[in-house]
């Protein structure tokens, strides 16, 4: 599957080029500059731009910030369409080698940690903070008992129930998880991994920028995006059948909104709302990010990354600019 600009000329694996950070720290802009110098094109790693309808409020670039590169994997799917992680893993690698075989490189650029890590090292973890579907499982066992969840399991699993006893609740909605998120079993990801470095190479590069300046860079990205509209597109899908759905996605920036349409917050209160809560995702991306490995943590902003970050581009890629 190569090109002359898209294998590795020494082990035929084919070079990736991953960009990751928190929300607002510049990945997206050192992504296009790099892909124009490099020729590359850019694949998201950002679940909340996966969505058609809301392009503000999750900062899916404009054509104007792509500047002609080619971007893939945003804006593919409708709210209440199901997209896993075994999805983005199987998508993303079917176009790293679409794209090596027009002789272009790849870049991954985004902030979801959970689909970098699934595509690097062929894992998956469930993200701490996502407590919703865990605690409601926790609830129908006490209502119901922990045979319940096992009968659960060995419905979509049955495998991996008859290794677990069922009063062993931790295991079993563990189990339970890793089939929501991803689509696919526990036993199916423990048969069939295939380390992804049998054909690809990665290059981590994580933004780590200071704490206090990426702050002010939220608080001013939010107040940016409600003069582009994001109150306006927000509306429009709350006042569309879609509303349930959006509702159900739980996304910062729109669900803060949601609770100003229906009158339960004032429109002032709900913009900081969406500031502070930004700023707490940002917090959270920052300790997930802290335990990608092999990475190379860049520190700073503008023109000093995007050299630093060239050079060891240059250096892994072995090409001369």
């Amino acid at each position: 599957m190569g090109g002359s600009g898209g294998n590795d000329r020494t082990s035929g694996r084919i070079p990736v080029i991953v960009i990751g950070g928190p929300t607002a720290s510049g990945k997206t802009s050192l992504a296009v500059s790099l892909a124009l110098e490099l020729g590359a094109e850019i694949i998201s790693a950002d679940s909340r731009q996966l969505f058609r309808s809301l392009r503000i409020g999750t900062a899916r670039p404009s054509d104007e910030e792509m500047k002609g590169v080619p971007h893939h994997l945003s804006g593919i799917i409708e709210l209440g369409q199901r997209y896993t992680v075994f999805d983005y893993v199987k998508d993303a690698q079917r176009l790293i080698g679409e794209i090596a075989a027009r002789g272009r490189r790849t870049i991954i650029c985004g902030g979801t940690g959970l689909y970098l890590r699934a595509l690097i090292e062929g894992i998956f973890e469930i993200p701490d903070d996502d407590f919703l579907y865990r605690q409601e499982m926790i609830d129908l066992a006490a209502r119901e008992g922990p045979a319940v969840l096992h009968k659960m399991l060995a419905q979509v699993d049955p495998g991996e129930a008859e290794k677990i006893h069922p009063n062993n609740l931790v295991k079993v909605i563990r189990a339970l998880e890793i089939f929501r998120i991803t689509g696919r079993t526990k036993s199916y990801w423990t048969e069939n991994q295939t380390p992804p470095e049998q054909w690809f190479r990665f290059l981590q590069l994580i933004l780590m920028p200071d704490r206090a300046q990426l702050y002010d860079r939220i608080n001013n990205r939010v107040d940016q995006m409600i003069r582009q509209g994001l109150v306006e597109e927000a509306r429009g899908v709350y006042n569309s059948p879609d509303r349930e759905a959006l509702r159900q996605c739980k996304i910062v920036g729109y669900e803060e909104l949601i609770e100003c349409f229906a009158d339960r917050l004032p429109l002032e209160s709900a913009i900081e709302a969406i500031k502070q809560n930004t700023r707490r995702f940002a917090k959270r991306q920052y300790t997930w990010f802290r335990g990608m490995r092999r990475a190379e943590f860049i520190e700073g902003f503008g023109g000093e990354v995007l050299n630093r970050c060239r050079g060891v581009c240059l250096a892994f890629l072995d090409v001369n600019i």
